[in-house]
């Protein structure tokens, strides 16, 4: 009995050895293959999935090395283009300089017209003889007519019928026709030395008796007063500021001969006022000039060398 048992405990293992792997052992072998099988396809899966995210941060780098290169380059060197800059900036840069303003206003901005400006030959019935350069509404040009006649015109009007005066400027002015600007412009009428018969310049017209004493030839100053314009075109005045107040106007230039030299004024001298008439505008000195008519005694006070003084005007 014993020897059978023993022959039967020996004999299965025999067998089992004679088929090949232990049960349990093939289950194991079983389930690695499985497990293998598995570890494949999640291994292309990830490897996929890396590519993808790889490409996409390719992408995403390109596009930001594209922008940040649109930003740093320049573009490709123009003279044109340069010329133009160049003569922005000119014109910029000499924007507030003021040249010749016969009272000195602002100027205000200026602005190109080069390319509104009709070139064709202004109209020759009449000349630029004197400006007042400032705002519009403190903008005037004086015209001469062929027939000799004199006369002031500010922004808006028509000058002798011949177009509407559109910009004045300190040596020039501009005057629309057709929807067109044609420029006239102002001889330098400092230049200009000779005197007329019997105005100012000629011997009788002031003679000085005095320090500061003068007499005035009543006749002369009569056809003065009758062409209130020539004030404005024999000399160059700007505003006397005080305190940010202004106090008369300054003269800056004096045509030879003209009215103001034989008054015996000097460039430099600050006109205050013509006896009770402060002189603070253009307006304020046309009014006190044309005030005089009928007048025997004229009193001009001035600031001279930085001190005040009275020149005084006999009429005869």
């Amino acid at each position: 009995m014993k020897q059978l048992f023993r022959q039967r405990l020996v004999s299965v293992p025999d067998a089992q050895r004679t088929r090949g792997i232990h049960p349990a052992v093939s289950g194991i072998k079983t389930t690695l293959v499985r497990i293998s099988g598995h570890s494949r396809s999640l291994a292309i899966l990830n490897a996929t999935m890396g590519a993808l995210l790889l490409i996409a941060i390719l992408f995403f780098l390109r596009d930001i090395i594209t922008s940040v290169a649109k930003k740093g380059v320049k573009p490709a060197y123009s003279p044109h283009v340069e010329t133009q800059r160049q003569e922005r900036r000119s014109f910029q840069a000499y924007e507030i300089i003021l040249r010749n303003n016969p009272f000195g206003f602002p100027a205000g901005q200026l602005k190109s017209l080069a390319s509104a400006v009709d070139k064709t030959p202004p109209p020759s019935d009449f000349k630029l003889i004197g400006t007042i350069a400032g705002s519009p509404a403190y903008s005037y040009a004086i015209f001469a007519a062929k027939d000799g006649k004199q006369e002031m015109f500010k922004i808006g009007e028509s000058v002798f019928g011949a177009g509407v005066l559109a910009k004045v400027e300190p040596d020039k002015v501009f005057i629309r026709q057709n929807n067109q600007l044609a420029e006239i412009s102002m001889a330098d009428m400092f230049m200009i030395t000779a005197p007329p018969p019997d105005g100012p310049g000629s011997p009788q017209f002031v003679k000085t008796i005095g320090e500061g004493v003068y007499v005035i030839d009543q006749k002369a100053l009569q056809q003065i007063l009758d062409n209130p314009n020539q004030i404005m075109t024999d000399a160059w005045l700007t505003p006397h500021i005080v305190g940010n107040k202004q106090e008369g106007f300054v003269l800056k230039k004096i045509k030879k001969n003209g009215l103001h030299d034989s008054l015996g004024l000097k460039i430099g001298d600050v006109l205050l006022r013509i006896n009770n008439y402060n002189i603070s505008n253009p307006v304020n000195a046309l009014q006190a000039f044309t005030a005089l008519r009928g007048m025997d005694r004229i009193q001009l006070y001035i600031i001279r060398g930085g001190e005040k003084m009275t020149l005084t005007y006999q009429i005869k």
